[in-house]
């Protein structure tokens, strides 16, 4: 029997820690959300954001703008934000409408508030394999899933499916940084069966609902299934608020022959959520020295 691999159990430990940090600081901490259109997905990342938050006693001030929105306007909240000396992490809520510019929006965040680490020098300093950058907060959060059970990726093989700038480019660059050997793939890749049954670990992140049946996998393996896709049929966790999601492993289905893992939703996500938080009171620290 799979070992499931949950990760609230391992958020609420997280979340003991970064209390602890929030007490030690001498002043409020705050993280500012920038959320543009109305996108139910990012309601629902937004309130997790809030209600972790407020739990941990980090000010969570969400700005909420339409999808009309002119870049410059957006430009301009992000520098009022970055010279406010009362906030201490910005993030952009993505997706973003198409008509926006994420990279350039994202570089005008600067790097010191940059609490989801994907501004160009985070990610260069992650590209460049420097073991103390920050991590995007769900790269983050799935090693932090992984540590937690004890499951080691030095040395292993690593296959990691889906190759998002968000998602899959910065995972499969910090498991080459704990000195993994990683093969990326995607949705697209010939014989994508065959090489996933390759891997010691397979990580997935290509948001197509219960993509991934048993015949992509082999016993003995590690599933990570960073995928949260809308389907009926899944068993709900409070995390979600009334919205049936599963990921894109057909989890009934595939835990019957690997040796661990993640559901969702219950897994990667909370993660997620807790590691944001870890590298903003990181971020504040670094600041402080």
């Amino acid at each position: 029997m799979a070992t499931i691999l949950f990760g609230k159990p391992i958020q609420e430990k997280m979340k003991e820690r970064l209390v602890e940090r929030v007490k030690a600081l001498s002043f409020a901490a705050s993280l500012a959300i920038i959320q543009i259109g109305n996108l139910s997905d990012s309601n629902t990342y937004v309130r997790q954001k809030k209600l972790l938050g407020e739990k941990i006693g980090v000010s969570v001030v969400h700005h909420a703008l339409p999808k009309e929105v002119k870049i410059e306007e957006i430009k301009m909240l992000i520098q009022s934000l970055n010279n406010d000396k009362s906030v201490h992490g910005v993030i952009l809520q993505l997706p973003l409408p198409p008509s926006l510019d994420s990279s350039e929006l994202l570089d005008t965040i600067s790097p010191r508030k940059d609490a989801d680490a994907l501004t160009s020098y985070h990610v260069k300093r992650l590209l460049e394999g420097n073991k103390k950058t920050l991590l995007p907060a769900t790269a983050r959060g799935v090693l932090a899933l992984l540590d937690a059970y004890n499951i080691s990726v030095s040395g292993k093989r690593v296959v990691v499916v889906g190759r998002s700038a968000l998602v899959g480019k910065p995972i499969a660059l910090a498991l080459l940084n704990r000195d993994a050997t990683v093969t990326i793939c995607h949705s697209k890749t010939t014989n994508l069966d065959d090489i996933t049954k390759t891997a010691d670990i397979v990580i997935v992140a290509i948001g197509k609902p219960r993509f991934f049946t048993r015949n992509f996998f082999r016993e003995g393996q590690v599933v990570v299934d960073v995928g949260i896709n809308e389907a009926p049929g899944s068993k709900l966790e409070e995390e979600i608020g009334g919205r049936m999601l599963v990921g894109d492993v057909y989890f009934e289905e595939v835990k019957g022959v690997v040796s661990a893992i993640s559901p969702t939703p219950g897994g990667v996500g909370p993660m997620t959520v807790a590691s944001l938080f870890e590298n903003l009171l990181d971020l504040i620290e670094a600041n402080q020295a």
